[in-house]
């Protein structure tokens, strides 16, 4: 079977092929090599970590795309932390399967506080497990808004620092769907006082949405 490495014709191709290849070894109940395995995840996260820029909007392809990419990853992780054992695959399901609170940042140019604009659906996104993470920040040119989450005991969110090779990642990134059941509170941090007249957020619709989760909350 061939492997699955970064495809010359970019990021769709790699990851229909990523897929195509974890899909086949399910298939056929065959035993995948950690080593391909890793190959495989580190060609696709490649993509995912230098590709997608906070506030740029992924296609529907692309988006649907990494949401069955990632779909396979946690079916693999389930299968290697059910081993329970001390073997490679069990102790890497144990590295990237998080259970805890992340944190991810939103451009609030693009977003209100309202609380139909944030959108929260089972897409894939970017989250991280630490608060403060310089190189998302000094990205954003005006407000944004932080939102903390947390990842309920049934669930699990992908850390995906184990599973990429190439790069150094400071973000110790977690990858999980905006939830709203999940949400513990949002912050809106304007940079520069000028910035304060862009985020006009409806203080009514604020009130609403902190209320709404501190019930969830308590």
């Amino acid at each position: 079977m061939n492997k699955c490495n970064r495809h010359k014709d970019g990021e769709i191709f790699t990851l229909k092929c990523a897929i195509e290849f974890l899909n086949t070894y399910l298939d056929k109940n065959e035993n995948i090599r950690i080593e391909d395995f890793l190959d495989c995840t580190n060609s696709v996260l490649f993509y995912w970590v230098r590709k997608n820029i906070v506030g740029i909007e992924k296609s529907n392809q692309v988006k649907q795309l990494y949401n069955n990419f990632f779909a396979l990853i946690k079916v693999y992780m389930d299968n290697w932390q059910a081993l329970n054992d001390d073997s490679e695959k069990h102790n890497l399901a144990k590295e990237v399967i998080y259970k805890g609170e992340i944190y991810r940042y939103l451009d609030s140019k693009k977003i209100t506080m309202s609380k139909d604009k944030i959108r929260y659906d089972e897409n894939f996104v970017h989250w991280s497990k630490i608060k403060e993470i310089n190189s998302v920040i000094n990205h954003l040119k005006g407000p944004y808004l932080l939102l903390k989450a947390q990842i309920k005991d049934d669930d699990y969110g992908i850390f995906i620092n184990p599973l990429i090779r190439e790069l150094i990642l400071d973000e110790q990134e977690v990858v999980y769907p905006t939830i709203e059941t999940t949400i513990l509170y949002i912050e809106k941090f304007p940079l520069k006082e000028e910035d304060k007249i862009l985020l006009k957020l409806d203080e009514e619709a604020q009130k609403e949405l902190n209320e709404k989760v501190l019930k969830r909350v308590i």
